[in-house]
């Protein structure tokens, strides 16, 4: 009896111990596919989870400054040797509405806060540097 107590307490130790590392790694990371665009050109905004998060972004404070297209969602899941190991992306298209530096605010999703993005945006090209073909 004694000794399914211990065993039942070792494994409970165990099982918090490895979902208290588990919840450490969980990471939220804000990326875009380049640090600088034109106004009217588009570009991909990226928010990647590496772990089970429930909820979606909020990007009301980026829409003032910028226009969102096309949002996606992927999520992939994956079990080896019984380590189970998830990843959700949320991706997006924006354009700028007006030419500055800015940056991206951290998004939060699930209790996860991202980091924030740097993103400079020139002005659209003038007729003239556009080729005629």
């Amino acid at each position: 009896m004694v000794t399914a107590v211990l065993r039942a307490g070792a494994l409970f130790s165990w099982l918090l111990a490895a979902s208290i590392v588990q919840a450490q790694d969980l990471q939220l990371v804000a990326s875009v596919d380049r640090p600088t665009v034109r106004v009217n050109e588009t570009f991909t905004y990226v928010l990647r989870a590496n772990g089970p998060v429930s909820g979606r972004p909020d990007l009301s404070a980026i829409e003032q400054d910028f226009e969102v297209f096309n949002p996606r969602t992927a999520t992939s899941l994956q079990i080896v040797n019984g380590q189970r190991s998830q990843i959700s992306e949320w991706s997006y298209q924006m354009m700028p509405r007006r030419e500055g530096v800015f940056t991206l605010p951290a998004i939060e999703i699930g209790g996860l806060l991202s980091n924030t993005v740097r993103l400079e945006v020139l002005p659209a090209p003038a007729a003239s540097d556009i080729d005629q073909d």
